[in-house]
Order: structure tokens, then C-alpha cells, then sequence
């Protein structure tokens, strides 16, 4: 394959009446009015993840069907594994963010009519107020980040869902519970960045209220889902980096980090400061270390790293040298990030291909990076990686993003991502 600087994915806009996607480097322009909050996809919100059509399209990108077993390495809060669950294909779910194993979990683990009905007289009562004593130590600047009455409402229902025996249960509980945190808390709900607007004064709704129409909504998407699931999900807290399946798998969906990635332990510091030891995590200041492990934030020496790129790929290296050489010359540890990055996906290659059949198909979803005025075109430098990796390109794709968590860029010297790319490789 030949890859020159110049754009490989080219953008065409073609509007269609359905999302449908073909690998012929065209842009897809969603209809609007698309139904996106159906079973529990809206159990919790989380920053990055992609809408359910998108997985829906990916899954039928790698021919998947009820005899396949599919992978996403990258699942994040369970679109994808959602999706294929509903639509009768095993799925194995891998992630290195504790909070995003236990969404995915309680989104894909099926409650019976009974275990919903049990939940729904457990928490009938009214909501009331809890001793924060502990908090103050779990919270830092607990009376910062939320008014006293609301940290103990929220202090009550975290005793109360830590009651109850049922672990499913249980899980689905407090994964209610953590998808208020934010909203009740004074931090701003729009941005990344967990922090208490000086200017834009916020009015947070009172845990009392807000938890029982959050679980009726949940209840009730997990009833549905229940009702139409027909594939079995697995969720494994694991480091893409090193994973391999047990078996081999079929194909490959997911949408992996960005360069500038998303910092979504940061984003959702509040609720790991609630439940962190829920999720395996020692202590706060584990939490703070959390944030510097996940693909996208390891930082590796630019010389040597593109040395180690080079031997496996010239093409990558070659490609990617301009571009760090502009950004060290403002910010090294930027040009750091981006070297460490490709890094650890040439790691997260290594493995999937292990994980993989021959003639799988891996399809992914990742979009262009912006640092410090230099645009990366990732996809372009992805599909170099993958070819050194034994995998051939079978076409691309893009789709404009109409719906984003945040609505500014992630930070001053980035820019909004208004362009999804849709890449699909075949295991050689």
C-alpha cells in the first residue's frame, strides 16, 4: 500500500436516507431523528463513545452473525457490546478503566422480571440522608464539589445499594447511582475538565429526586433489553496492550482512544472519588495514578521511539516524523504523547492479531487529532501500522459526528473532532 502525507480519506458528502456504510472513502451524513437512547444505552453518560447505529453498522463491516464471537478491546461504556448482544452475536468486552468495565457490565448483564421487581420495591421508599463522616476523606473538598444536604442523600443511597445481595443488582444500583454524581454536583456538567464554574453558577437538582426517575429510566431500558438479548456478553477489566482472547475471535469493533485522548478518569474524577473502592482501587491517590496508564497518555522519547517504529514500519515512522518534529518545537511532552501513542498501538496489534482467525475483519472507528496546530491524519498512519502488522486494508469511510459530549474542544490548542473515521483491515 502506498500512503502519502496527503489525505487518504478524501471527504465526499453523500446524505442517505439510512446509515449505511460503504468503504468507497465516502462521508455518510446521519438523518437526524435518530433513536439513540433505546434499552440501556442511556444508563450512564460517558465521554468518547459512539451512537448505537454505528456499532450496528461496524458489526455487519465484519460479518459477524450468531456463530461469530467478536471483540472490542476498547468498549468503554458497551455500545458496541449492547448492539451485538441484541443482535444475537457473542461479544468479549476488554477495558483498562474500572468504571467503564462496571457500566459495561451492568448494561449487559440481563435482570429477570423478578430481580427488576425486587429493585423497584427495594428502592420505593423515600431517599434520605446519610453520615458523610467517611466522605470526607474519600472526597476531597467534599462541601467544594457538593452542597451538604446532597452529599448526604448521596452518602445514603451508596449504603443502601451496598445492601443489597444480589450482585447484578447491586451493580445496577450503583451504576445509577454514579450517573447522577456529576449532575448533582456544583462541577460544570459540559466540560472535560471536572471543575466549579466561577461564572456559570450552577443549580444542582437534589439526589431525592433525581435517583428514582434515573432508575425508573434504567429499570426500564434494562426490561426491554432483557426482553430482546440473545447473545451472551463477556466484560473483562484488561490492558489492550497485553490482551489476548482465550479463543480466537471472529472480527474486531471498536472505537479505540484518540491521540489527544479524552482524560476519562479526570472527566469522571467525582464518581471515582465515590466509588472508588467499589472498583478496585486503594485510595484517592491510586485514582490520581489511574490517569497516566490508559493508551493515549503514555508518554515515549520521540528519537528513540521512532527509531523502534521505523524497524517495524518505515512507512509509519516516515509519516509521522514531520509532525512530531513541529510539535516538539512547542511542546515536547506533546511530541511524547503522540510517539507513545502509535507505540502502544503497535503493541495492541501485536496481540489482536494473535486473538484473531485468519481473514477476520477488524473494523474501527478514530478520528484526526489536532495538537498544537498540527493536524495528524491518525487514520492514514493507522492503516500503515496495520499493514505492517499483517493486516491488508479493505476501504474506509467517514461520518459526520452530530452529537458531542463536550461541546468546545477538549483543550485551548485542540479543536472540536467533527469527522469520524470507519477503517476496516482483514487479518492476513
Amino acid at each position: 500500500m502506498s500512503i502519502g502525507i496527503e489525505r487518504q480519506f478524501a471527504l465526499e458528502f453523500v446524505a442517505l436516507p439510512e446509515p449505511q456504510f460503504v468503504l468507497d472513502g465516502r462521508c455518510v451524513e446521519f438523518p437526524d431523528g435518530l433513536r439513540t437512547a433505546e434499552f440501556t444505552h442511556t444508563m450512564h453518560r460517558f465521554p468518547g463513545k459512539f451512537v448505537p447505529q454505528v456499532a450496528r453498522e461496524l458489526l455487519m463491516l465484519v460479518e459477524a452473525n450468531e456463530q461469530s464471537l467478536i471483540a472490542d478491546p476498547f468498549c468503554g461504556s458497551g455500545t458496541s457490546l449492547v448492539e451485538a448482544s441484541l443482535s444475537g452475536i457473542p461479544t468479549v468486552g476488554v477495558d483498562y478503566d474500572p468504571l467503564a468495565v462496571l457500566i459495561s457490565t451492568a448494561k449487559t448483564v440481563a435482570l429477570s422480571t423478578a430481580q427488576l421487581a425486587d429493585l423497584r420495591r427495594y428502592w420505593a421508599g423515600k431517599i434520605g440522608e446519610g453520615d458523610t463522616a467517611d466522605l470526607l476523606h474519600d472526597v476531597p473538598n467534599l462541601h467544594h464539589w457538593f452542597k451538604p444536604a446532597i452529599a448526604r442523600q448521596l452518602a445514603f443511597i451508596k449504603e443502601k445499594a451496598l445492601k443489597i445481595e444480589d450482585e447484578a443488582a447491586r451493580a445496577f444500583s450503583v451504576v445509577v447511582l454514579s450517573s447522577i454524581i456529576r449532575r448533582v454536583s456544583n462541577a460544570d456538567d459540559q466540560t472535560q475538565k471536572t471543575y466549579v464554574s466561577g461564572t456559570l453558577k450552577k443549580t444542582p437538582p437534589m439526589p431525592r429526586e433525581l435517583f428514582p426517575a434515573f432508575l425508573d429510566k434504567a429499570l426500564k431500558g434494562m426490561g426491554d433489553y432483557a426482553i430482546c438479548r440473545r447473545a451472551p456478553v463477556v466484560v473483562q477489566r484488561a490492558d489492550a496492550r497485553t490482551w489476548r482472547s482465550s479463543r480466537p475471535v471472529d472480527g474486531i469493533v471498536t472505537s479505540p482512544p484518540y491521540i489527544d485522548s479524552i482524560d476519562y478518569v479526570y472527566n469522571q474524577m467525582l464518581e471515582y472519588f465515590w466509588l472508588y473502592e467499589l472498583l478496585g482501587i486503594a485510595s484517592v491517590d491510586e485514582v490520581r495514578e489511574l490517569r497516566k496508564k490508559p493508551v493515549g497518555f503514555r508518554r515515549s522519547d520521540v528519537d528513540a521511539g521512532l527509531e523502534r517504529l521505523s524497524r517495524k514500519s518505515p512507512v509509519v515512522a516516515e509519516l509521522l516524523e514531520p509532525f512530531v518534529t513541529t510539535i516538539r518545537a512547542v511542546s515536547a511532552k506533546e511530541a511524547e504523547n503522540v510517539i507513545g501513542y502509535f507505540e502502544d498501538f503497535s503493541k495492541h496489534l501485536q496481540v489482536a492479531k494473535r486473538s484473531m482467525r485468519p481473514g477476520g475483519v477488524y473494523a474501527l472507528v478514530i478520528g484526526e487529532s489536532h495538537i498544537r496546530g498540527v493536524t495528524i491524519p491518525t487514520p492514514t498512519i493507522l492503516s500503515a501500522l496495520f499493514e505492517a502488522h499483517g493486516f491488508e486494508s479493505i476501504g474506509s469511510c467517514s461520518y459526520m459526528i452530530k452529537r458531542h459530549y463536550m461541546k468546545f474542544p477538549r483543550r485551548s490548542n485542540s479543536r472540536k473532532i467533527n469527522i469520524d473515521y470507519v477503517c476496516c483491515f482483514r487479518n492476513l
